[in-house]
């Protein structure tokens, strides 16, 4: 699993919100960055036994990045790919989002 950090970086470079505020750029990736990792804790549920979600919830909880990307691992070969996909989704419907509002407020 990324890091948060790891996370936000990510979504910095992806979203192209420079121009706004540094207040504003933290408020949307920290909403941003916890929508990603509820997304990529469904996607990882979804694969793994469900014999094994306690031990994969306990891990969590463990905040042992290592032993959980080990983990997930065993279960999900692409897991990298997963993480990828579930953050450049999530990074695109915001985008979605963003671009419709642009075009609300566009005068008539």
């Amino acid at each position: 699993m990324p890091s948060r950090e790891t996370l936000q970086k990510t979504i910095l470079k992806h979203l192209g919100i420079e121009t706004l505020s540094k207040e504003d750029q933290r408020e949307i990736v920290e909403g941003l960055t916890e929508n990603i990792l509820r997304g990529i804790t469904i996607a990882i549920l979804l694969r793994i036994p469900k014999e094994k979600h306690v031990r994969f919830r306990k891990l969590r909880e463990a905040g042992d990045n290592e032993a959980l990307t080990l983990f997930l691992q065993s279960y999900i070969p692409n897991l990298e790919a997963i993480i990828e996909e579930e953050t450049k989704r999530i990074v695109e419907e915001f985008r979605g989002v963003v671009t419709s509002l642009e075009h609300r407020q566009l005068p008539a």
